[in-house]
């Protein structure tokens, strides 16, 4: 290791320790008994509250997926794109809009322009609406997603999809 890799090794070392020290005084300041008091699970549900803010990841589920999306350590899967498009009023209801939320159906708008965006998402600049929904085929074997039958562009989030009744739709 030469002096400039030992000098950035040790300088990338001293901000995570800033970093954690920072997690620690809000700790401190933001709860009701003192640290040594607390359960494991509120340790671990404020810290990742504080890494999920400070990376404005605040849209995962469980706390393993809350680490693995702050992390970068797991990619976004496309049933969650669609979903964080269906949560987002730049884009639901011009590109995508929910048909019928308690029943989780939805559908592309626009779906050209859904499919660029997953292609911009996976740095891939040729992706098409073709491509895209052949994407989304993989998951109806898991029952994630499913078509609606005789609905074109008509979609359902599936049994085996995690957290899409958990938030508020958009109209």
């Amino acid at each position: 290791m030469d002096m400039g890799e030992t000098n950035a090794f040790f300088f990338g070392k001293l901000e995570e320790e800033k970093f954690v020290d920072g997690i620690l005084k809000d700790i401190e300041n933001s709860h009701s008994k003192p640290m040594d008091q607390w359960e494991n699970s509120e340790v671990l549900e404020f810290i990742l509250n504080e890494i999920s803010m400070k990376h404005n990841k605040t849209d995962c589920n469980n706390h393993l997926e809350r680490f693995q999306c702050i992390s970068g350590k797991r990619s976004e899967k496309l049933w969650e794109f669609l979903l964080h498009l269906l949560r987002d009023n730049k884009t639901c209801p011009q590109l995508i809009k929910w048909e019928n939320f308690e029943e989780g159906t939805f559908r592309f708008v626009q779906s050209d322009k859904v499919a660029r965006l997953w292609g911009n998402r996976k740095k891939n600049e040729n992706m098409t609406y073709e491509k895209f929904s052949r994407a989304m085929r993989y998951y109806y074997k898991s029952e994630v997603l499913l078509p609606v039958p005789g609905r074109r562009l008509v979609y359902k989030f599936g049994p085996q999809a995690k957290g899409w009744k958990n938030i508020s739709p958009i109209s």
